[in-house]
């Protein structure tokens, strides 16, 4: 019961969603309209994470572009994720967790989140 009461009071656009999330001490993520718990990664998923990120930051040496990982935030009207990595060649805005500008996004998926990482997200 509890649990249906909290889901009502659950966040429908982003922006409440922002507002919602701020004050969480979990990470969340919203998609399709609804916030979604992001849940430990694997020893598996950390390693491919690591990987693709080690494998990008090494490509873009001597360009204008920067991978990131762990924490920077993708922002439309429609989502707020947390990608395992991102690039951006815009300028970092260290203000903000919100990557503007992102050129590659990089999700690690699992049988778990297959369907939110390669179709709403």
């Amino acid at each position: 019961m509890a649990e249906a009461a909290r889901r009502e009071d659950w966040p429908r656009t982003v922006a409440e969603f922002q507002a919602w999330h701020a004050r969480q001490p979990e990470r969340w993520e919203f998609i399709d309209g609804h916030p979604r718990l992001m849940a430990p990664a694997s020893m598996k998923h950390s390693i491919i994470k690591s990987n693709a990120f080690a494998a990008l930051h090494a490509a873009l040496a001597g360009t204008p572009c920067t991978a990131l990982v762990d924490g920077p935030q993708i922002l439309t009207d429609e989502i707020s994720a947390i990608p395992d990595v991102v690039v951006t060649c815009a300028p970092i805005d260290l203000s903000t967790p919100v990557i503007a500008e992102p050129v590659i996004i990089v999700e690690v998926m699992s049988p778990s989140s297959e369907a939110d990482d390669a179709a709403r997200k």
